[in-house]
């Protein structure tokens, strides 16, 4: 590892020093429901804490992979640390580590020179991903590179239809039909899904011009 790479790793765990997440406000309100005493308390702060650090020390491992995206003067910029700490917030929130590399992505590909977003931008996306269950990133994912890698070797004239992409969908991720459909109509609302009717069976299928850009910052195929 070289030593700019080091020197950034270290700035970003200084950065995440500046909030001591873990003790404020979760651990409190969980030791209020343990009444085994002062010994399980700690024992939860334990297991909160490396749980915790587990899920940071993927997302900065994630964000320093390539090491000519991230450099000491960026982790230094106001901007940039003030988008880490919500990073760090939504990430610290997670009930799993599954999405942490949906927010390492985003973190590292919008701050690169070719990529960057505007505050406003990272702080949309960032409010996508921060909302959406895993699941629900999986399905607009695979949509979006199943229509997208359709597309590609089919007649000009044609395109993906509702019917065929639920059948992917329902093998891939082993969806509920029923589930399915209301995950539909709330990524539908949210302006991330094109409309089509509750069949599926004529429509273009597909993720609109909106995801298209989120995909294009966050680079990650299901299968990744």
């Amino acid at each position: 590892m070289s030593d700019e790479i080091k020197l950034v790793k270290a700035e970003l765990r200084e950065i995440d020093g500046l909030r001591n997440f873990t003790k404020d406000p979760v651990m409190k309100a969980i030791s209020k429901f343990l009444l085994f005493g002062e010994f399980i308390v700690d024992a939860t702060d334990k297991a909160f804490d490396s749980f915790q650090q587990s899920k940071r020390d993927e997302l900065i491992e994630i964000i320093l992979s390539n090491n000519d995206v991230i450099t000491t003067k960026m982790v230094n910029d106001v901007s940039f640390i003030m988008c880490y700490l919500k990073v760090l917030d939504a990430v610290n929130r997670l009930a799993s580590n599954d999405k942490v590399v949906y927010f390492a992505h985003l973190l590292k590909n919008g701050f690169s020179a070719d990529n960057k977003l505007d505050v406003c931008c990272f702080e949309e996306y960032l409010y996508i991903i921060d909302t959406l269950s895993y699941r629900e990133l999986q399905l607009l994912v695979l949509v979006y590179n199943y229509t997208k890698d359709r597309n590609k070797v089919s007649d000009y004239r044609e395109y993906v239809k509702w019917e065929e992409v639920n059948k992917a969908i329902l093998s891939e991720l082993q969806i509920d039909p029923v589930d399915l459909n209301g995950i539909y109509s709330k990524l539908r609302a949210m302006g991330l899904l094109l409309d089509g009717p509750a069949s599926f069976k004529v429509e273009k299928a597909g993720v609109t011009k909106y995801f298209e850009a989120i995909a294009g910052i966050i680079q990650i195929r299901l299968e990744s």
